[in-house]
């Protein structure tokens, strides 16, 4: 089926005249700017051909509703079609295809505009993201909520696997690092526990692309990735995109923990805590830079890649 002739099912399924349509770009989905005969602006998600998972993509967009209604952090708020309900599949030749639509954020990313009050506001919308969570269900074995998106020790565990199917690319004495490191993330989560005050469904890709600044105020974005976790997990992901910026990172972290912690103190540790959460981080880039990215990809991600080794090298033995 023609790009067109989807995109128009799909918004036959909205109540939105004959819209203009814009295209935002292709990474796994499908972005564009929809606006409505009246004005209105959304935020539409064309879905993947090879995702087919409706379960796990509605999961998504209810416990983003939730969030939204509580009225506390900005997020983008799903909106039902036609049928009441969040998430549009249409039929094609080639299989069904799965779509939703969003309210439209206005502003620009917050990586533009690191100001003090922009990373305290930062803060604070993780910290209530986070407060939404403790108020929505507990993660539970069996429930099938978001079950396959886990940033906790099943993710932890699976990367041994990539380390031995890459073993001769990446070399004897790295596998001993990336080892070592697996067992000190999996010996502090083991100690960490699970509980209402430091676990539950988290935004599980919290860098600097996903917050949107609008004067001062911010907003929460894409939660695609949405899954179990330790809400360090969450604050770590931050910590290591705010590390990789130019500029000042102790002035620019305290802002953003400041914000934090006038919500709430929970679970903010202290440096030394967050280090567990920050090799599990890096390992989960390792896993993508391995596993998912083309050639051209890695040449661009060369010094992160480098970087990201030197981190756990300096980290591993403070777990």
């Amino acid at each position: 089926m023609q790009q067109e002739q989807l995109l128009a099912q799909i918004i036959a399924q909205y109540q939105l005249g004959q819209p203009q349509m814009t295209h935002l770009g292709i990474l796994w989905n499908s972005t564009y700017r929809v606006m409505a005969e009246d004005g209105t602006r959304y935020n539409l998600r064309v879905c993947n051909p090879l995702f087919q998972d409706r379960r796990c993509l509605r999961d998504e967009l209810v416990f983003l509703d939730f969030v939204a209604k509580r009225g506390q952090v900005g997020v983008p708020q799903p909106v039902p079609n036609r049928h009441n309900e969040f998430v549009t599949v249409v039929s094609t030749p080639e299989g069904n295809r799965l779509s939703c639509l969003f309210t439209w954020i206005k502003g620009r990313e917050a990586r533009d505009r690191l100001s003090a009050p922009v990373l305290h506001q930062m803060g604070r919308s993780v910290a209530l993201l986070h407060e939404a969570a403790r108020a929505y269900a507990f993660p539970a074995d069996g429930d099938g909520f978001r079950k396959d998106y886990r940033y906790d020790e099943k993710l932890i565990l699976s990367h041994r696997e990539w380390v031995v199917e890459h073993a001769v690319e990446i070399g004897n004495e790295r596998i001993a690092l990336l080892y070592r490191a697996i067992d000190a993330v999996l010996t502090a989560l083991t100690r960490d526990g699970k509980c209402r005050d430091n676990y539950g469904f988290i935004h599980g890709d919290l860098h600097l692309g996903n917050f949107i600044a609008q004067g001062e105020h911010v907003y929460v974005i894409d939660f695609d990735q949405l899954g179990r976790g330790h809400f360090c997990y969450d604050i770590a992901t931050l910590m290591v995109d705010l590390l990789d910026e130019p500029g000042d990172f102790d002035a620019r972290w305290n802002s953003f923990k400041a914000g934090y912690q006038a919500v709430t103190a929970h679970p903010f540790p202290d440096a030394q805590r967050l280090t567990p959460f920050v090799i599990a981080v890096e390992l989960a880039f390792l896993d993508w830079y391995y596993n998912s990215m083309t050639p051209f990809a890695r040449v661009h991600y060369t010094g992160r890649f480098q970087a990201t080794y030197e981190s756990i090298q300096n980290r591993v033995g403070n777990v």
